[in-house]
């Protein structure tokens, strides 16, 4: 049996490579010495996910023995909630290195945005590799200040529109066009104008998916003449667009303007909750805006107030197959819809 002591690092590493799991690699530094230093570059390599403040101080406490190994880390996932401790704090001075791709999770503490920014700035080089970061329950200047770092790089991001927060976000939407390599773009908070939302559109030119989750305005939806008056008046079109996912319910004339803005349009994903009036509001609308859409999926949530018969023939009315997904415990039932042929 060959000793692997014997092999080299790099075959050492190649052969790591293939172990699936972090607790395998963690295993396999427990059984030979040799296999340590090669496990423990794949460990750190991988994703890494910090759940508590144990798990900050057990990779603060590897990484400060030897700060050169915060190299290692490429993919960091924070799921420790919003407290920003001392420890938190000096691991990131260590983990934070031009090699590290993704930092993902959701982190709404300021004080961690203002420790990031503090790190980045005594770093003298570049970092490109970076292409995700965390989100943030709203847009403040620290953590639109953490992302601007990489405007270079970066490939993914949500933009969160706190209720008493929109002045703020809407200076740091003018910087927008600063990410050249922005392609996936999620919108979430607070949208209570038609309008607001192109506030923030209109400064991303380059983005190919756009995802909706936001609070809007909805009593009172704008007939069809007023909206494409106001978009031929006031709303550039942008091609690149390819992908459209609303999780949210989205008024027939937020979907008017979308279609709009983004005439290439060739998938549209809708998964949401409906309520009273939503069909009769918006229904005959956004069916005529999808209809030529090549890939369309669409799911409705029915609550366990609303007339589930109605509601069905309804959507057959507008030439839809309904078939029933789920029904989950509260009684709700999730509706899968196909056009008819």
């Amino acid at each position: 049996m060959l000793n692997a002591s014997l092999l080299s690092e790099e075959i050492l590493i190649l052969i790591i490579s293939h172990v699936g799991s972090l607790s395998q690699l963690q295993e396999c530094r427990l059984v030979c010495k040799a296999w340590c230093n090669p496990g423990l570059i794949n460990m750190l390599g991988q994703e890494i996910t910090l759940r508590s403040e144990l798990g900050i101080f057990r990779l603060y406490d590897l990484l400060v023995r030897e700060p050169s190994r915060g190299h290692l880390v490429k993919h960091l996932v924070f799921n420790t909630g919003d407290s920003c401790s001392f420890v938190l704090k000096e691991l990131l001075s260590l983990i934070l290195t031009p090699t590290i791709e993704t930092i993902k999770g959701d982190v709404s503490n300021e004080d961690f945005y203002i420790e990031f920014n503090k790190v980045m700035e005594r770093w003298p080089n570049k970092f490109e590799k970076l292409r995700q970061m965390t989100s943030c329950y709203e847009v403040t200047f620290p953590y639109f200040d953490s992302l601007l770092h990489f405007k270079d790089t970066l490939q993914t991001m949500v933009f969160n529109i706190g209720e008493y927060s929109e002045e703020t976000a809407y200076i740091c939407a003018k910087n927008l066009t600063q990410f050249l390599h922005l392609r996936s773009f999620k919108m979430e908070g607070w949208y209570q104008r038609l309008w607001d939302m192109e506030e923030v559109l209109k400064y991303c030119p380059y983005i190919e998916e756009l995802s909706l989750n936001v609070h809007v305005e909805s009593s009172n939806v704008l007939e069809p003449p007023a909206v494409k008056d106001w978009t031929e008046s006031a709303v550039e079109q942008q091609y690149n667009l390819k992908r459209l996912s609303i999780q949210t319910n989205c008024p027939a004339d937020y979907m008017q303007y979308l279609f709009y803005k983004y005439p290439n349009i060739d998938s549209i994903k809708i998964d949401i909750e409906l309520d009273d009036e939503f069909i009769d509001i918006n229904m005959y609308r956004i069916a005529h805006l999808i209809r030529d859409i090549p890939n369309k999926q669409i799911v409705f949530t029915v609550g366990t107030g609303l007339d589930f018969r109605e509601i069905v023939q309804s959507l057959q009315a507008y030439r839809y197959n309904v078939m029933v997904e789920s029904a989950h415990v509260n009684g709700d039932f999730r509706l899968v819809l196909s056009p008819m042929m």
